[in-house]
């Protein structure tokens, strides 16, 4: 990573694990508690946890204003949290009470109706928090307070009762002035490709870069931020280019769509937390040591603010670092069960029993990162066939660079109204932007 490119500009961290991030919080609890007990016997005292970082090391990486790749300014805590499992812990308050530039935000998984009408396990939320501090058991800190995440758990899960529901948990950390974004939205998730593209184009901020997923992911990211935002601002794409998937899901982002503006989460779990860090230039005499998170939301809740106002393909946040690659994933893995194995060890001390149970744990997490990366490979097959945003930018027609041809079929419409778009025309393009 360029030291150089982070000097000058304010460098956060905006995807963070710590162990709160608790085995009730991961997906893959079931399968390894199983995978113990069968070893180790039913009601057996060890546990699993995905993530061991304590608060104190991240508040100290903010004190001290340095990671491993360069100055880091602010953090932004975003454990999992679902309906079983949403309190902020004491520990955590007490930490971004003491540390103004340390905020305590979540990541929420959700389930989508998809375009079937039937809910999948969708991409899950970011929520940061809002322009001012909220007031906690040690003092007032940034971030999400615990009455907000209440309400959502309370009045946003989906019909089933399961999960939360993405739109829901979405227009209500809007109508409470809560940041939010989606995180990793093309991975991690059952949706189908356009339920996908759907969900995204309705976001404000969508993470593009991730730590723990693959370049690919990120450059399709990338290119469909850019191909939302100049089909809102007036571009348009050759009807003839497009699938009927692809009229289809033109038409939702001319109908439903908003400007997007990328962020990229480092999602370390164990070590490397600056691995991926989001950036963005500092206000004329301000220092990044100065800066709070209200100061970063109020910009952001500006922007998201006006959905449809266009402020370039390029938005005010600079991404930098790298993309999850195998080795980085093993990495991760493997240092995730050394230290449950160290954590348990006082618990018990039979050899035979480590070995079946690190078997068993290596088994099931190459497993989910065998199915992660087939159904990333078809996800990326799906783009490519039916609207691959990387072949599609290049064809872009922004307005005034070619004639258009007059479309007498269609009524005129007043400024601000969305034009159904005819798929018989030579162009598709939003009409209000």
């Amino acid at each position: 990573m360029d030291q150089q490119v982070r000097n000058g500009r304010l460098n956060i961290i905006t995807h963070v694990h710590t162990d709160a991030s608790t085995a009730e919080t991961s997906e893959l609890n079931d399968r390894i508690s199983r995978a113990i007990h069968r070893c180790a016997g039913v009601g057996s005292p060890i546990t699993w946890s995905e993530c061991f970082t304590p608060i104190d090391q991240l508040e100290q990486m903010v004190v001290d204003g340095r990671g491993d790749h360069g100055p880091v300014h602010m953090v932004l805590i975003t454990d999992h949290m679902r309906r079983s499992s949403h309190r902020l812990p004491d520990r955590h308050l007490a930490a971004a009470a003491r540390t103004r530039r340390l905020a305590l935000g979540a990541e929420l998984a959700t389930r989508t109706r998809d375009i079937d009408g039937t809910y999948q396990r969708g991409p899950e939320i970011l929520a940061f928090g809002g322009r001012h501090p909220v007031q906690g058991s040690h003092g007032p800190y940034y971030g999400l307070s615990q009455g907000i995440i209440d309400e959502l758990f309370e009045t946003c899960l989906d019909e089933e009762g399961r999960e939360l529901c993405t739109r829901r948990a979405r227009d209500l950390l809007a109508r409470r002035g809560v940041v939010h974004a989606l995180s990793h939205p093309l991975d991690g998730h059952a949706l189908s490709l356009e339920g996908t593209l759907a969900i995204i184009s309705e976001f404000p901020f969508i993470e593009t870069l991730n730590g723990g997923y693959s370049a690919r992911s990120a450059r399709m990211l990338e290119a469909f931020v850019q191909l939302n935002n100049a089909l809102l601002a007036g571009a348009s794409l050759p009807a003839a280019q497009l699938s009927p998937t692809g009229h289809r899901i033109v038409r939702h982002i001319c109908e439903h769509g908003r400007t997007i503006q990328p962020l990229s989460g480092s999602d370390a779990h164990s070590h490397d937390f600056d691995r991926v860090v989001t950036s963005m230039a500092l206000p004329d005499g301000r220092r990044p040591e100065e800066m709070a998170p209200g100061e970063l939301f109020d910009r952001m809740l500006a922007l998201a603010d006006s959905p449809r106002r266009h402020a370039g393909l390029v938005g005010p946040f600079g991404s930098e670092g790298r993309a999850a690659t195998l080795r980085s994933l093993l990495s991760d893995v493997s240092s995730i069960i050394m230290r449950n194995a160290r954590t348990n060890l006082r618990l018990c001390r039979n050899p035979w029993i480590w070995s079946n149970i690190a078997v068993a744990t290596l088994f099931i997490t190459h497993d989910e990162l065998r199915q992660r990366r087939q159904l990333q490979r078809q996800r990326i097959r799906q783009l490519k066939q039916e609207f691959d945003p990387i072949r599609l930018l290049p064809l872009l027609q922004h307005r005034g660079s070619v004639a258009r041809p007059a479309r007498p079929d269609l009524p005129r419409r007043s400024a601000g109204q969305v034009q159904t778009i005819d798929t018989r025309a030579q162009n598709v393009r939003c009409a209000s932007c």
